[in-house]
């Protein structure tokens, strides 16, 4: 019997999925994974929505984990929490940061509570191009280390994305692999899926 598995975020996991069409996977890692090696064995489905924050998801994991009945989600928010912060020109990254961890946490007891055992964290990356991008790191970094946390706290598997990608850039050139710092090209989204295959894999 094939397992499901929901795959939930942002712009980065919805990469152009028809919000009209339940079976559409848009062009980026999710349908990567999917044509490689989750047909065989899952019924996957792609809840990314473009724009979205951690309250966003927060808000509406629940609601889309009752109806789909998933035996694994995957879970990648939080660049547009930093993208956000950035924008806003001042901001107390303290506070900031306790309540994303805030939300973050209500968000996986809420997924416990439904019985979900097997969830999947992808930290958030950014590259270093354009410029500004550089200024982000602070920011994005006590981010990807509230995750790594949690993840541990609740039990879930943890992707790191952030090391590997800016690793290949180095090599390759950042445009290759994105052309906002944010949004992965063809070639992004496969480091992503990459990164991602052996930790499904091994569930």
């Amino acid at each position: 019997m094939k397992k499901r598995i929901l795959f939930i975020g942002d712009s980065i996991t919805e990469s152009g999925r028809d919000y009209n069409d339940e079976s559409s996977l848009g062009t980026g890692y999710v349908k990567m994974l999917y044509d490689e090696f989750l047909k065989y064995n899952y019924i996957v489905l792609n809840k990314g929505i473009g724009g979205n924050k951690i309250l966003d998801l927060k808000n509406r994991i629940e609601k889309e984990c009752i109806s789909f009945k998933p035996d694994i989600v995957s879970i990648m928010i939080g660049i547009n929490d930093v993208w956000h912060c950035m924008n806003s020109g001042s901001y107390d990254i303290d506070i900031e940061m306790k309540r994303f961890e805030n939300l973050y946490r209500d968000m996986l007891s809420s997924l416990r509570n439904l019985n979900i055992e097997n969830i999947i964290l992808i930290e958030p990356f950014v590259l270093s191009y354009p410029e500004d991008r550089k200024f982000w790191l602070n920011d994005l970094d006590r981010r990807r280390c509230i995750i790594k946390n949690l993840a541990d706290e609740y039990n879930c598997l943890f992707v790191s994305v952030h090391n590997k990608i800016n690793e290949v850039s180095l090599i390759n050139g950042v445009k290759k692999y994105s052309e906002d710092g944010v949004h992965p090209t063809i070639y992004g989204h496969t480091v992503i899926a990459n990164q991602l295959l052996p930790v499904i894999k091994n569930m």
